[in-house]
């Protein structure tokens, strides 16, 4: 299932927890998209490549590819792996970018779309 996100939590967190967050951010969204595209990688490499020079880029370059996928599902236009690739010179617009795509794919759970009882038009009319 695919969290909603705050973008501006997006851009502030890793700046205040000096780059712990978009470590995390980088793991979760990477894991959400990997199911969403059903596609057989692994996130937790993807992470660990990402703390290595050189491998960084190829951690970078498969979540481009993943992005790419999912933002391209359904014919849409989408977002080349390029594109991607390339916004990661300034992590934090690639962060955006990957996380707005990922927030329009986020469906409400029961939780969010049942009403509370207080709320209810039902209890309203009835007067309870």
């Amino acid at each position: 299932m695919v969290k909603h996100r705050n973008l501006l939590a997006v851009l502030v967190l890793p700046v205040a927890t000096l780059g712990i967050y978009g470590l995390y951010w980088f793991y979760r969204t990477s894991d959400e998209m990997i199911r969403l595209t059903e596609s057989d990688e692994n996130p937790l490499a993807w992470l660990l490549m990402a703390l290595i020079p050189v491998l960084n880029v190829v951690a970078l370059w498969n979540q481009a590819k993943v992005v790419e996928q999912l933002s391209k599902q359904g014919g849409a236009a989408g977002f080349s792996a390029t594109f991607i690739f390339v916004l990661w010179v300034i992590p934090p617009l690639a962060m955006l970018i990957i996380q707005a795509e990922l927030n329009a794919r986020v469906h409400p759970t029961t939780d969010q779309t049942e009403e509370s009882p207080a709320l209810s038009p039902d209890r309203e009319a009835a007067g309870t």
